[in-house]
């Protein structure tokens, strides 16, 4: 991947640096990060606290974007004046996908395939809350929200509010229990597929919805129980949907079907999968033929078929072989970045870790991330 565009601030400095991984099943070639040797488009933050989500959910949390934006704002406009935040509208191609590991536990492998004019800057978020949530690392594309700063303000402040906004917006991320989630866009065919759930439940978009399942579940199972708690809405105007994947090795796509005309199958729907792209796989349930599928979303269903392909025979892979299935399904210039992360049933310290790769680079190693 080509540079992108000019970071915020040519002084834009991490203000939390990685703690030095401890052992791990992981071959130890694989380079450590330290606030020194980040790619200059890569940003690093850590919070230790639930950065007020409680106080997000005690509100019975919002219905869109410029909700969420509303309640970020007033949270940092209590400690920083003048600071405004506003969202852009993102679509974005991606594949993700879960396989063993020859390293032991299981590899889940995403892509995140976007224009390059939209991702400036990622930030890599560590969340430490200290109410019993579960520690988490995140993604969060600097992209699809504008920050207005006041003149004069320090770069250790501008860092400290894109991660305390990134923290509700994130893209993927892995718990300390194993538990993946990944937000991919789903396609539309004719009308848009928006989610747009309207019952007495509390509401969240999309990206706060992987902010709780991150925070409160360890498993698929426990994330299919949790989500059901809810109404979800598209984060803007496109259709979204979940790859969650656990340390156990099982995984789903979580979609909403909106359009249905059969009331019995509108609404949420679960199908348990070991890999996904951009086309709601419920459509293979209600006997879409394969034919179909491809007139209407041929790019997809040929990145899927080839995960499908590759995985079928459930071989255990190793890390350069996760990160050559990304390359395999990745969309050239708009494949932003790519994340293996490992996951066993050891969850001790530094078990699950981030390769963060780029397009230009698929030979090199990558860099690690630890929840802890």
């Amino acid at each position: 991947m080509k540079k992108l565009l000019l970071t915020l601030s040519a002084a834009l400095f991490l203000f939390a640096a990685c703690e030095h991984p401890g052992s791990s099943n992981l071959p130890e070639t694989k380079p450590t990060i330290t606030a020194k040797n980040l790619p200059e488009k890569v940003l690093f933050a850590e919070i230790n606290s639930d950065a007020d989500f409680k106080a997000f959910l005690d509100q019975k949390g919002v219905s869109s974007t410029n909700e969420l934006g509303e309640f970020v704002n007033k949270r940092i406009q209590k400690d920083y004046p003048g600071v405004k935040i506003t969202a852009f509208d993102p679509m974005a191609g991606c594949s993700a996908f879960i396989a063993p590991s020859k390293e032991g536990g299981f590899y889940a492998g995403r892509n995140f395939d976007f224009q390059a004019e939209m991702v400036p800057n990622v930030m890599i978020i560590r969340n430490k809350p200290k109410n019993g949530d579960y520690a988490s690392v995140s993604t969060f594309n600097l992209g699809f929200v504008n920050f207005n700063f006041p003149n004069g303000m320090s770069d250790s402040d501008k860092n400290k509010i894109i991660a305390r906004t990134g923290v509700f917006v994130p893209l993927d991320g892995v718990n300390e229990k194993g538990l993946v989630v990944a937000v991919l866009n789903q396609e539309n065919t004719g009308s848009p597929n928006l989610t747009n759930e309207t019952t007495e439940k509390p509401d969240l978009t999309i990206t706060s919805c992987v902010r709780l399942l991150l925070n409160k579940a360890a498993t698929v199972e426990e994330a299919k129980k949790l989500i059901k708690n809810y109404d979800l809405h598209s984060d803007i105007y496109t259709a979204h949907h979940l790859f969650v994947a656990d340390a156990t090795g099982k995984a789903a796509a979580f979609e909403w079907d909106n359009l249905n005309s059969n009331a019995s199958k509108k609404g949420l729907r679960i199908t348990d999968t070991n890999c996904v792209t951009n086309h709601p796989l419920y459509k293979y349930t209600d006997g879409v033929s394969e034919e179909t599928l491809k007139s209407g979303y041929g790019n997809s269903v040929e990145r899927y078929n080839t995960l499908k392909t590759n995985l079928a025979s459930g071989k255990k892979l190793t890390f350069a072989e996760a990160k050559e299935l990304l390359h395999k399904v990745h969309q050239g210039t708009h494949s932003r970045w790519s994340i293996v992360y490992h996951l066993t049933p050891d969850y001790s310290e530094e078990t699950y870790w981030w390769e963060v790769s780029v397009t230009e680079n698929w030979k090199s190693n990558g860099y690690k991330f630890s929840v802890k």
